[in-house]
């Protein structure tokens, strides 16, 4: 008689009946990074998302980036920020594409100067672009399957990092 395998054991969402697994159990489990990604259209549908996130990228990368640090969506035909415009002060947003360009060029410094939170986001973007596109080529999740909790601290950290950064730009 043979173990159940891991998708015996466990639902989709990663609990199990069980509440205590034994080491015997635990043992024939597969690494969560072999599970199968699902079905063909949500491969594709991963392939274009990771391949939408870097086409934004290599699109910043032959911008020429602004040397005011914001503007530099203008070359693309993009109007001036609204919010600049009847402020007077940068919104959240303001630096993000200079901020790419120069992360693209390798240019963390001046990057983080035209927007802090725009490297951070350019970086993420990247690594989880390469994540989805291979694991939809593969059939298998990279590394690690999916966790909610995981994008939602991702999501919260990076509002808060935009929002921060927003702040400190207009008071400092």
């Amino acid at each position: 008689m043979s173990l159940p395998s891991c998708r015996e054991q466990f639902d989709d969402t990663g609990t199990s009946g069980a509440s205590i697994l034994s080491i015997e159990e635990t043992t024939t489990c597969q690494p969560l990074a072999s599970w199968p990604v699902g079905r063909r259209w949500f491969r594709l549908f991963l392939i274009a998302i990771g391949s939408c996130g870097l086409i934004l990228l290599i699109v910043a990368g032959l911008l020429r980036p602004s040397p005011y640090g914001m503007g530099t969506h203008q070359q693309l035909g993009l109007p001036m920020c609204g919010f600049l415009l009847l402020t007077g002060q940068p919104c959240p947003s303001c630096g993000m594409t200079t901020s790419w360009s120069h992360l693209m060029r390798g240019q963390l410094l001046r990057s983080m100067q035209a927007n802090a939170a725009g490297t951070w986001l350019g970086c993420w973007v990247f690594v989880l672009s390469l994540w989805v596109i291979f694991s939809g080529i593969r059939n298998r999740w990279m590394l690690a399957k999916p966790n909610e909790w995981f994008f939602l601290a991702l999501l919260i950290l990076t509002l808060i990092l935009i929002i921060s950064v927003w702040i400190f730009r207009i008071y400092f």
